[in-house]
């Protein structure tokens, strides 16, 4: 049977993320992520004025196919302004199949790929299941059987009482016949009986 996949995907703790305000007093960051997998994208909240931020959130996605990845990037949210972009990761899922719920911490690639900066902590839990539209189209062609054999059933059954009904028809026609029978047979030996007597005298 065809398997479909599910990915439960904890975005746990990011350390040491690169510092997309700079202030006098150093750096900080108001950072979130975006968590892609296949076409399905989705967007952590905020967390600010951090380089260390705590997320602590759950996405659960359907994946289409095992040679999908889980790609995340890291921005910082600024009120004015393109958010910048502070590094991303890639997840090779093909990896993480049945292997349990699992925490990794895992480096942050740098926005111009040229090395890293920082850590991300994420957990993951990858499992196969059943494809839930081919059990359900089963389901309904088994259920399209079942009702074809109860519409066979129930003609048969029609035909069965029909027939029944004929049985007891011709029944009571034959002991209709057989009490007119039984009378004339009656009426013939009584008038047998007085024709004997009468001759007899």
């Amino acid at each position: 049977m065809a398997e479909i996949y599910q990915l439960e995907l904890k975005l746990i703790r990011a350390n040491g993320v690169i510092a997309g305000d700079i202030t006098f007093s150093g750096g900080s960051s108001d950072p979130y992520c975006f968590v892609k997998v296949g076409n399905i994208r989705a967007k952590s909240k905020v967390i600010q004025k951090t380089l260390n931020p705590t997320w602590d959130q759950t996405f659960t996605f359907i994946v289409p196919s095992i040679d999908e990845k889980i790609y995340i990037e890291v921005f910082d949210e600024d009120m004015v302004g393109k958010d910048d972009a502070l590094g991303n990761l890639e997840i090779p899922l093909k990896s993480q199949l049945n292997k349990g719920y699992s925490e990794q911490t895992l480096p942050i690639k740098k926005p111009d790929g040229n090395g890293t900066h920082g850590t991300i902590t994420l957990g993951i839990n990858f499992t196969a299941t059943p494809n839930q539209s081919i059990i359900i189209e089963k389901l309904s062609k088994d259920n399209q059987n079942l009702r074809a054999e109860i519409i066979k059933m129930t003609q048969r059954y029609k035909i069965a009482n029909e027939q029944l009904s004929k049985i007891r028809e011709l029944s009571e026609k034959i002991r209709e016949l057989g009490e007119k029978g039984a009378k004339e047979t009656g009426d013939v030996y009584e008038r047998l009986s007085s024709t004997y007597s009468k001759a007899n005298k």
